[in-house]
This record gives C-alpha cells, structure tokens and sequence, in this order.
C-alpha cells in the first residue's frame, strides 16, 4: 500500500482513492483468470495430443504427451496413452521401457500390466505377455473381459489352446455384448 494520506481519500499505488478499491476488486475477480494448476496443464496437454493423433500428427502427439507426463507424473493414463502410440510407430523398445516404468510407479494399477503386456505381446514375447496379462487380473481391472480376451489370445498365440478356451469363455460370459469376445471364442473353438 502506498503512502497514506489524512481522511478517506488516501491514494493507493494503484492510483485508486480507498472508496474506489471495492469496486476494483470486483472488475478485478471477474476479469483475472489465475494460471491453471500443473494437472490442469498436464490435462490439456494430453486432450491436445488425442486431437493429434486423431489428425495423424504422432510426432506432435508424442510432444505432448511426454509434456504431460513431465507436468503430471502421476497420472498413469498419459503414459498407457504414450506406449499405445509408441507401440502403433514401431518404436517398441521405447514402449518397453516406459511400460516397465508405468509398472514400477504404479504397481497397483492394472492398466499398468495391461500395457505392459500390450506391448510385450507386440514384439513377439508371449510368454512375458501372459504373464503381465496375470498380473493386471490379480489386481481386479474393471473391464475384466478385456485381460481375459488377451490372456485368451495370447494362450493361443502359445499353442497351448487348453488354457486358452477358459479365459476365452470367461470373457464372453462377462461381456456377451462385445463382438470380439464371440469372434476370438468362435476361432479358438475352429482351431
């Protein structure tokens, strides 16, 4: 506050005499937008990278979700988003990697195994796939038909057609609706 003079008319460094202050204060709180918290941030920064992919724009894509990531490191979402679309690029070691990390950061998690196994099953590593497939049904996803359905396909992918069919089955009784669910079911059964 600045220099205060005598009586009610006192001069702020504002130029603003003090019976005018109330008033400012009001035009002030309408007008200020305060800057958006980091999670804020981190969520814009992860809907600017969907629209980018939705363009075909991966390398911006790619920016912005490594932005989000830095902003929010705790939002395992941005990084399952990150290994997806590493993963679409070919880029598998880089997918890897930051699979294994969301598992370590988020061990609770069982997006993190799904991802993981995800991409594991995508370079050719069955057997590692299986079994972080396992480890995300331990933890109770909330699609649990969907792991079911990889874990099915992966069992497959392994010849091994006796294990598949349950985790098959248990997929489409949990999500009869899902055509997926019927078409791998209805595969494994020609087989």
């Amino acid at each position: 506050v600045g220099d205060q003079r005598a009586g009610s008319e006192a001069e702020l460094d504002l130029g603003l005499t003090l019976p005018e202050i109330p008033e400012f204060l009001v035009r002030h709180e309408r007008a200020y937008q305060p800057e958006p918290a980091r999670g804020q941030q981190a969520g814009g920064r992860y809907l600017a990278a969907l629209m980018h992919l939705e363009a075909h724009q991966l390398d911006d894509a790619e920016r912005e979700l490594r932005a989000a990531i830095k902003l929010d490191a705790e939002t395992l979402e941005y990084r399952i988003a990150l290994v997806d679309l590493l993963s679409r690029s070919d880029r598998l070691d880089d997918a890897k990697a930051i699979a294994e990390d969301a598992v370590t950061r988020f061990p609770n998690e069982p997006g993190s195994y799904e991802s993981l196994g995800d991409v594991l099953r995508h370079r050719g590593e069955s057997q590692d796939a299986k079994l972080a497939y396992l480890r995300a049904l331990r933890i109770e996803p909330s699609e649990q038909w969907k792991i079911e359905l990889k874990l099915g396909e992966t069992y497959r992918e392994l010849d091994n057609l006796g294990r598949a069919l349950p985790f098959l089955r248990m997929s489409y009784d949990h999500a009869p609706d899902e055509p997926m669910t019927a078409v791998e079911l209805a595969q494994t059964l020609r087989a």
